[in-house]
């Protein structure tokens, strides 16, 4: 590295980003002697390591301090903050029609009896007259004040802030970061938030994502320069290639209760917005395994968060399992913080699991790295044949696109059509192989272990970038 003395801070919002920094091989990486970045972690106090896990960061600085309660202290952020963000999510809304985002609202709309039209006639005339989200974010930018960021920043000024979260207006006190003219890198560490979340009231000036299939979605979503933006792979799936071991299957039966000989179906539950079907999912899956329906013994594991209770109806089914994630609730609500030991659990699961069922979860994702055969169910169990198939909305989410034209997963839409993927997975699992890793390599990108590393070199061009800026400005 030319520069070893960089300081990096980064800004840690929710479960889920701790888990994409803290899981990963990354901060290990970039604190040793050899790399030598000073790094500074900001989060919430909710989500305080334990004494193990920061025994194992120890050279890494936390910091915790509840961002998430802070609020502008100047009058016109005060003022303006609400109205400039509802701007902002309208003009994207209609300079990105095709984006999830657009068409959740466009859906919210007719649920409420509103018109979109006219809801967005005047974002329509401001797109005519050629202003976009990212505009009004810049102008933002001059104004809100927040003293205790300032203060964090002014006592030790970092190089690069680094965050991962364009939720609308939850990292507003950034701005902060942008008038003192420290690069802000956006990391995303996921595969949807790039088009079902924004717009960017905050405007990064480098962007670390997937892949190229998310990487050409932000872009155009977002209209930011694609020369700024670095593809690293997919930090948490690392684990998964780097050479660890999940439990032999006679101790993960052991653990589940589940007769070794029995194929594993796995039932990776996921409640897509507005439908609150959990028994009869389970239910139809049950009726369709049960009985050695298939030719063989079966067994189904229910995997869902544990906000999800066991449906009732089940409580008298055989050859079922529920399972929870380790970990517990943030106690402020912000998610599910896994355990240390959840990584290995969730490999086991998906690696002795002969199919896995979800509904378009990041699940699949994980399931396609250790090349499991996944069903993604495209219909409502338990609906009549009369009714329309809810889920047909989510078959046009930007971030699914890739999903739907490949053949890397079964998507039946209807029960026969499950019947018949759950034979052919337990059957012939290979079947959707190679389009099944094609999948996984457009989505996710290299899938090898060493997205931390791409982290490290995106990093570096990123710095090589600010630094050529910096010599060229000067006179």
């Amino acid at each position: 590295m030319s520069s070893p003395s960089l300081k990096l801070l980064f800004f840690v919002e929710n479960p889920t980003s701790l888990q994409h920094l803290t899981r990963s091989r990354l901060l290990h990486h970039l604190t040793d002697e050899q790399q030598g970045f000073v790094c500074t972690v900001v989060l919430p106090p909710t989500l305080r390591l334990s004494d193990e896990e920061l025994k194992h960061l120890q050279h890494v600085r936390f910091h915790y301090l509840d961002f998430h309660r802070l609020r502008p202290v100047d009058f016109q952020a005060r003022t303006l903050k609400k109205s400039l963000h509802a701007v902002a999510r309208d003009l994207l809304t209609v300079t990105a029609p095709h984006s999830t985002l657009s068409q959740d609202r466009h859906h919210l709309f007719k649920q409420k009896g509103r018109s979109a039209r006219l809801r967005l006639l005047y974002a329509d005339l401001l797109k005519k007259a050629g202003l976009k989200s990212h505009h009004i974010g810049r102008m933002a930018q001059n104004f809100g004040v927040y003293p205790e960021i300032a203060s964090l920043l002014d006592a030790e000024p970092p190089d690069y802030v680094i965050y991962f979260n364009i939720l609308i207006g939850q990292m507003d006190f950034l701005r902060e970061v942008k008038r003192r003219g420290i690069p802000l890198i956006l990391d995303i560490p996921n595969w949807d938030q790039a088009s079902s979340k924004g717009p960017m009231t905050v405007l990064p000036d480098h962007v670390f994502v997937w892949s190229n299939f998310i990487k050409k979605d932000f872009c155009e979503i977002h209209h930011f320069p694609p020369e700024r933006v670095r593809t690293i792979g997919v930090l948490q799936f690392d684990y998964y290639f780097q050479g660890n071991k999940p439990l032999s299957r006679e101790e993960f039966c052991k653990i589940h209760n589940i007769p070794v000989e029995s194929k594993i179906v796995l039932y990776a539950y996921g409640q897509p917005p507005g439908i609150r079907a959990c028994g009869p999912f389970v239910k139809e899956i049950i009726d369709i395994i049960g009985d050695n329906k298939q030719g063989f013994r079966c067994h189904l594991i229910f995997r869902a968060s544990p906000r999800v209770p066991f449906p009732t109806m089940l409580n008298d089914e055989p050859n079922i399992s529920i399972q929870h994630p380790s970990g517990h609730e943030s106690p402020d609500g912000l998610g599910w913080i896994s355990s240390p030991n959840e990584d290995r659990m969730r490999m086991s699961t998906l690696m002795h699991s002969d199919v896995v069922i979800n509904i378009f979860s990041t699940m699949m994702l994980d399931a396609l790295c250790l090349r499991r055969p996944v069903i993604n169910i495209g219909y409502v169990c338990g609906a009549t044949e009369d009714q329309p198939n809810l889920m047909e909305r989510f078959f046009k989410y930007t971030h699914l696109s890739a999903v739907m034209k490949s053949g890397g997963t079964w998507i039946p839409r209807n029960r026969a059509e499950l019947g018949q993927a759950i034979k052919e997975a337990l059957t012939a699992p290979a079947s959707c192989g190679s389009a099944a890793q094609e999948l996984l390599q457009e989505i996710c990108g290299p899938s090898d272990g060493k997205s931390y590393l791409r982290w490290v070199d995106a990093l570096q061009k990123a710095h090589a970038y600010e630094s050529a800026k910096t010599e060229r400005a000067k006179p």
